[in-house]
């Protein structure tokens, strides 16, 4: 295999889709408290890259400086695409503070390229950390198959900004399977539930009340997704179970992030939360 600097020139039908990409791995960075993060595009055979796009518009150098085995982990998710996570002492004699998240972007037998992530502002990068990148990876993959349209990624990323609104109140992102991959300060001061409590829990078995357990076990309301699925917001008003067992009134809007993979429409949910 050629080594992973390699670069060719790329496929002229992507190129408009660089600045829709620099800012998805811009914002992904930011979501997944990284301080580096970029997308690496291979071509068809996965001997080399065709672009390298990094967070802040910086360069290879910068991140391959953050990355504990250089290239080689680079090269270990070509080989095999799967998600990594790594985490690296700095030192026998000190506890792992170094982190690295590589998230493949693959659609059917095709491998579009990876993602890489180093530096977690927290300490090491989570398994919801993983499905969260992979939210994006989704974005991404849209993109370059053509379909979503530019205006559609930067509407689904300006809904991802949202949760970073120090003003938004309680906000939370879930992934399709509707486990929490997001959770802010305001979810935490609403419902009682420290991030590290709440993240990869189903939305529903953390909050639900059993009578509304019981209608949404199967999923969400007809009459909701189909409002999701076309892509509109989805408001309604509430019950939802505090920490202490207490039940809260909230007023609950629902935002959705639609992906296409291979003809099946997922949802990644982004809820802002209000109490009533």
């Amino acid at each position: 295999m050629s080594r992973p600097c390699e670069k060719l020139s790329p496929p002229p039908r992507y190129k408009s889709s660089y600045s829709v990409l620099q800012e998805i791995v811009d914002l992904a960075t930011i979501l997944l408290g990284a301080r580096y993060g970029a997308l690496g595009l291979l071509n068809a055979k996965r001997t080399a890259f065709i672009r390298f796009i990094a967070a802040g518009g910086g360069g290879e150098e910068e991140i391959m400086a953050a990355i504990p085995e250089g290239w080689e982990l680079l090269e270990d998710l070509i080989r095999d695409p799967r998600p990594l996570r790594v985490r690296v002492p700095e030192s026998e004699t000190e506890e792992p503070v170094l982190a690295f998240l590589g998230v493949p972007l693959v659609s059917g037998r095709r491998v579009w390229g990876n993602f890489y992530f180093a530096e977690k502002e927290a300490g090491e990068f989570r398994p919801t950390d993983t499905r969260l990148a992979e939210c994006f990876g989704r974005l991404a993959i849209d993109l370059l198959e053509g379909s979503k349209t530019s205006e559609e990624t930067r509407l689904f990323l300006t809904r991802y900004r949202s949760v970073l609104d120090p003003e938004g109140g309680a906000m939370s992102i879930t992934d399709p399977a509707r486990e929490i991959i997001f959770w802010n300060e305001g979810a935490r001061r609403l419902f009682g539930y420290t991030e590290k409590e709440a993240l990869g829990r189903v939305f529903l078995d953390l909050l639900g009340v059993s009578e509304e357990r019981r209608r949404w076990m199967r999923g969400l309301e007809p009459e909701a997704l189909r409002v999701l699925l076309k892509g509109g917001v989805a408001q309604r008003d509430c019950l939802r179970l505090h920490k202490s067992g207490r039940k809260i009134p909230i007023r609950m809007t629902l935002t959705p992030v639609c992906h296409t993979v291979a003809g099946i429409v997922a949802i990644t949910l982004i809820g802002r939360y209000k109490r009533i």
